[in-house]
């Protein structure tokens, strides 16, 4: 048995790559069969990330960072990272790669994070790092859940949401915040952003909360799960939000 720590989709729908604590192991999507044998990874890994053509997954370890051929599993790139990567995306124009970085504390505490964006071949940092204030992970339980971040469908920003309510915009080229809006507070708010930028959906106890982003507009969907929302997410079209929570 191992134990699952993430999980990435091909674009084409075809393949799941899942995480797990010694690599990365690759399933059909629509029999669930494994394709081939695992990608072994010494520290075992933390996050996937898919490259929008699908030919490259971005495996993220125990402080490596390695990009790897989707089909033939030869190792394209790797660096030396500090600290977890925690949260990885690719860019929509797959030019750059965005990592969420955290150090996890001992305890019941959380974590200090940053985010840092790197280029798509070379994985080279781009840029200064961005280090939004209160962006830490916390303990549910004695689950970590580690903080979120969602780009913007123009490939311009980073929005991030922190414990402390403050929902806040970055640009991707200086990694200076450009704008923020307040929200319900709470620790690693689950976060995404509708498919036409104009909507942010963050996971709050009990509900969630949708930030018109052009307005400020804040409304409160309330449900009756247990907690605040581990994950949301944007239906194709925008029309629905589908959040997942530990109960």
């Amino acid at each position: 048995r191992d134990v699952l720590r993430g999980i990435a989709i091909s674009p084409d729908g075809k393949t799941l790559a899942v995480a797990s604590e010694t690599g990365v192991l690759f399933f059909d999507a629509r029999t669930y069969e494994q394709i081939g044998e695992p990608l072994r990874v010494a520290a075992g890994v933390n996050s996937l990330a898919y490259s929008p053509d699908g030919r490259t997954v971005a495996v993220g370890g125990d402080e490596i960072v390695r990009l790897i051929d989707a089909r033939t599993r030869a190792q394209l790139a790797k660096t030396a990272v500090v600290g977890v990567p925690a949260r990885m995306a690719f860019t929509k124009d797959g030019s750059q790669l965005v990592v969420l970085l955290t150090r996890e504390s001992t305890g019941l505490g959380g974590a200090d994070a940053q985010i840092t964006i790197r280029d798509a071949a070379t994985l080279r940092s781009i840029g200064r790092s961005i280090e939004p204030e209160g962006f830490v992970g916390a303990f549910v339980g004695t689950w970590y859940a580690y903080p979120q971040f969602a780009l913007t469908p123009d490939d311009r920003f980073l929005m991030t949401a922190s414990e402390d309510g403050e929902l806040a915009r970055w640009d991707l080229r200086s990694g200076r915040k450009t704008q923020t809006w307040r929200i319900e507070a709470g620790l690693a708010p689950a976060l995404s952003v509708s498919p036409n930028g104009l909507t942010a959906a963050v996971g709050i106890k009990h509900g969630v909360q949708l930030v018109d982003l052009r307005t400020g507009t804040v409304r409160t969907a309330a449900t009756d799960s247990a907690g605040s929302p581990s994950w949301v997410l944007f239906s194709p079209d925008g029309k629905m939000v589908v959040a997942t929570n530990r109960d």
